[in-house]
């Protein structure tokens, strides 16, 4: 009898466990899928010391001592052409694209969850941005649209059904010029039309 107690004590929270995890399955694989969305946007989870999503690694093309010298030649001309044009080639934009079944099937068409933010390989060069501001297909509601917010990498977000060319205006701090990054924005469309099924 003793061991038959001991063992029930044993598996009373493996049991436990097991019917909170089967009552509420429905709400952890929504919040798990949340987290799979959220990784996949291009978006960071950070929890503690730990945090998972998009690596940016450094590109061992650009010379670090380069950088900081062509942001000086800023500093003294803050209208130099020339430092701004090669500074193009240190930043970039980046973008992710999801269907949003729920959106498409009432609106007849593929409708698409758009997330674009700004890479660059070096935080010497991320830390002296002002804002940036996209310059979306002219058929969008408000068009231009600024972003201030540094923490997740000047993220856009925004829904599209079609293709278009994005530029993007970086504007680094205590310079009045802007510089001008442009991107084609693919949308990977479904290889099977979907959305009367869904």
């Amino acid at each position: 009898m003793d061991k038959f107690i001991s063992l029930l004590e044993s598996l009373i929270w493996p049991i436990f466990i097991i019917v909170i995890l089967f009552c509420y399955r429905k709400y952890i694989l929504k919040v798990f899928n949340s987290l799979i969305n959220r990784i996949d946007s291009g978006s960071e989870i950070q929890a503690g010391p730990f945090s998972v999503g998009p690596v940016f690694m450094p590109n061992e093309n650009i010379d670090t001592n380069k950088t900081k010298k062509i942001l000086k030649e800023l500093n003294k001309d803050k209208k130099s052409k020339s430092s701004l044009e090669e500074l193009k080639n240190y930043f970039y934009i980046i973008h992710t694209d999801k269907v949003n079944y729920k959106e498409s099937i009432k609106k007849g068409y593929y409708y698409f969850k758009l997330n674009i933010w700004i890479g660059t390989d070096y935080e010497i060069l991320f830390d002296k941005i002002d804002k940036v501001i996209y310059h979306l297909h002219p058929s969008f509601k408000n068009s231009d649209r600024e972003i201030i917010e540094k923490s997740n990498k000047y993220l856009l977000e925004t829904y599209a059904r079609g293709q278009f060319n994005l530029i993007a205006d970086i504007y680094l701090k205590g310079l009045p010029d802007p510089i001008r990054l442009s991107r084609y924005i693919n949308l990977n469309q479904p290889k099977k039309n979907t959305i009367a099924c869904r």
